[in-house]
């Protein structure tokens, strides 16, 4: 076959053509189960091709992850949810629409706030938002806390001039932060070693230096994390408005406020990207199912939990081989099922506070409880978090492996 064939990024293109077009195919039919399964054959072979293909590994992380989420988010579309175009999105959804009220009502308010003027029954549009929208925006099945444009006025949407100049002030903020960053010397491999990822147990021997180094480390790092998921966006969101292919209304904010930074229930279903929350939310409510979860119960809500974390730590394992860290290396898992613990311990203590106080939870939170809910939030990402991101950082090669080819700042490749 010839190499251009076999190009991984040929190869998720073919993937993003085949998952747009599945969606037409009926539930029950074999031709569309096959499509997933060939899906997943596609994402094997960009596995295999892309270690070889592709030297940047910025790039090759970003590669890795998407060949693996296109299927897995096909699982959850079109054989748990059965999206399809008769139906005009997850057939499971609209029959839960139809038989209970306050799934009606929710349908309603999120047609007021995010109605957009598309062809609802264009088969085109609807092949590119299989293909584009990961968070349903403007559908009666857009996921929740999906971030507004404005916290004072939920309904205002910036006109189209607005929206092209801020987009265009957000990538240039991005480029510069991400610029900065790459022109910094790697740290001092002492300070990333493998004997420095834990904290706890070795706390009285920890450095000023080493503690300063993982608070400004796990900032840092997050930081980055956020610009390389919002770069892509606002990306595409200022060519679609640009070329008057989609409305600002289709494009929000892939993140919250940092005003909504005071838990880790917070932190990971409000203020981080939702991008890939209805496929987790779908395969592990399928999850919780087969496993016969008691329904409505702390079990349940915790299990479904566990369970999306868990899932999100193979993605990210799997993104970490892309990094050139071997899985036995890669810290992404034990970080991702840390996450659920700490939600679990944050549930149980809010519970106990509320109960013992005699209090009632309030529609707005007091301002000294963000603040101590922000500094629990810090520290225990401060404590968490390197496990994860220090073995990143002892395979980055300077100057070399960055999202801008063009942003390469002086010093060696090693």
């Amino acid at each position: 076959m010839p190499s251009i064939i076999t190009y991984p990024w040929t190869l998720i293109g073919v993937q993003l053509l085949i998952f747009s077009l599945i969606g037409f195919t009926k539930p029950s039919s074999l031709l569309r189960h096959a499509a997933v399964a060939l899906l997943v054959a596609v994402c094997v072979l960009v596995e295999t091709t892309v270690q070889e293909r592709i030297d940047n590994r910025a790039w090759k992380c970003i590669a890795t992850v998407l060949a693996v989420a296109i299927p897995l988010t096909a699982v959850a579309n079109f054989l748990v949810d059965n999206v399809n175009f008769a139906a005009g999105g997850p057939e499971r959804q609209v029959a839960q629409k139809t038989s209970s009220n306050r799934v009606s009502t929710r349908h309603s308010e999120k047609e007021n706030n995010h109605k957009l003027s598309r062809p609802q029954s264009s088969r085109f549009w609807f092949a590119v938002e299989q293909a584009t929208s990961r968070r349903r925006i403007g559908t009666p099945w857009q996921i929740k806390n999906v971030p507004q444009f404005s916290r004072r006025d939920p309904s205002y949407v910036p006109s189209r001039s607005s929206f092209l100049l801020n987009t265009a002030a957000s990538l240039f903020y991005c480029h510069l932060i991400w610029y900065l960053g790459s022109t910094q010397q790697l740290p001092d491999y002492t300070l990333v070693a493998i004997e420095k990822q834990p904290l706890l147990s070795r706390f009285r021997e920890a450095t000023v230096e080493e503690i300063i180094f993982r608070i400004a480390c796990t900032t840092f790092s997050f930081v980055q994390f956020v610009i390389c998921i919002e770069i892509f966006p606002l990306v595409f969101a200022f060519i679609a408005v640009a070329s008057g292919l989609s409305e600002p209304a289709a494009w929000p904010p892939s993140f919250g406020s940092l005003s909504e930074l005071y838990s880790l229930r917070q932190f990971w279903g409000v203020f981080w990207h939702q991008y890939l929350h209805a496929t987790f939310e779908s395969l592990s409510n399928l999850a919780a199912r087969s496993l016969h979860l008691p329904k409505h119960t702390l079990i349940d809500r915790h299990g479904r939990i566990l369970i999306s974390f868990f899932m999100s730590g193979i993605l990210h394992t799997i993104s970490d081989w892309g990094m050139t860290v071997h899985p036995q290396e890669s810290g992404a898992m034990r970080f991702y099922l840390i996450q659920p613990l700490g939600i679990m311990l944050e549930d149980a203590v809010q519970a106990a506070y509320y109960r013992l106080s005699g209090k009632q939870r309030q529609k707005h939170v007091p301002l000294w409880h963000k603040i101590v809910g922000f500094v629990w939030l810090a520290v225990f990402q401060i404590w968490a978090s390197p496990v994860w991101i220090y073995p990143l950082i002892r395979h980055v090669r300077f100057g070399v492996d960055l999202l801008y080819p063009f942003a390469i700042g002086k010093g060696g490749s090693g």
